[in-house]
């Protein structure tokens, strides 16, 4: 996967993955790749990676969301990584909240930096 040029969070994300996959080398399973990148992706997720990862089922352990330690952001890319194995506990992840946060957040941002809803001019005009 990396040789597809992945684009990392910052150098604690691609030393996390590198070292990660380091250690499940020959014990990986078809999917692991694509899950270790998207939990490495946040700096709780690395905290707690091994809490969530699970390397006998080569998924995401059931439950691992609902720990107390979760964010929106960590419980998004735990469901992103369940989706990915095709886990039927994807499905039981919290997204709409997560979704309407992230929504909500992206309005305050807008708001802050001072941007505007923009409207191209017609050119034919």
């Amino acid at each position: 996967m990396k040789d597809l040029f992945l684009t990392f969070v910052g150098t604690a994300h691609e030393q996390f993955y590198d070292d990660t996959l380091r250690d499940l080398e020959g014990a990986e399973g078809p999917h692991t790749r694509p899950m270790v990148y998207l939990l490495a992706a946040s700096d709780i997720l690395r905290a707690h990676f091994w809490e969530v990862y699970d390397n006998r089922a080569h998924g995401i352990k059931p439950g691992c969301w609902r720990a107390s330690w979760n964010t929106p952001e960590t419980r998004l890319l735990i469901a992103l990584a369940a989706r990915i194995a095709g886990e039927p506990e994807a499905g039981a992840a919290p997204l709409a909240p997560v979704m309407m946060d992230a929504l909500a957040w992206g309005q305050r941002l807008d708001e802050a930096m001072g941007f505007s809803p923009y409207e191209p001019e017609d050119p034919l005009i």
